[in-house]
């Protein structure tokens, strides 16, 4: 009997920790649970295109380059320059912000409603006896930062 109640208060004494040790449901749920909307989208715009994304929620026009200062290829520079675009982004609702990003200023991220888009790279570089605009493309990254 004596063995049987030592037994018991071992048991019941190792089942609680062992019980606690499983999270809650909503610490599994905010900490541990990362829903695939949350990955950050990577696309490539042509200058002048648009394209729709986030599942429908954005439509995203890469409106024109603003200003492009960077370092010529084959040079060297003082500094790296910097590059700014113009995007239009729409949400499904229709409402309209049009933002103005950096590739080495700031600012670098914007926001609409839900989603960070920010500007991963922009191509072709400038070369220094280039006599044409280039046809510019933009990587932009387009992130979920919450519910």
């Amino acid at each position: 009997m004596k063995t049987l109640l030592l037994s018991l208060v071992a048991i019941l004494g190792i089942g609680p920790t062992s019980i606690s040790a499983v999270p809650d449901p909503q610490t599994f749920k905010t900490e541990y649970f990362r829903p695939e909307s949350f990955k950050p989208e990577t696309i490539a715009l042509r200058a002048g295109t648009q394209r729709t994304m986030a599942r429908g929620e954005l439509t995203i026009k890469f409106v024109t380059v603003m200003e492009d200062s960077r370092c010529p290829v084959g040079v060297n520079c003082v500094w790296a320059g910097n590059a700014r675009i113009r995007l239009k982004v729409t949400d499904r609702r229709g409402r309209t912000k049009m933002m103005e990003l950096n590739t080495n200023a700031e600012p670098k991220v914007d926001q609409v409603g839900r989603y960070s888009i920010s500007v991963v790279n922009l191509t072709p570089k400038p070369m220094q006896n280039r006599r044409h605009t280039p046809r510019y493309n933009a990587m932009l990254s387009i992130q979920r930062v919450s519910r």
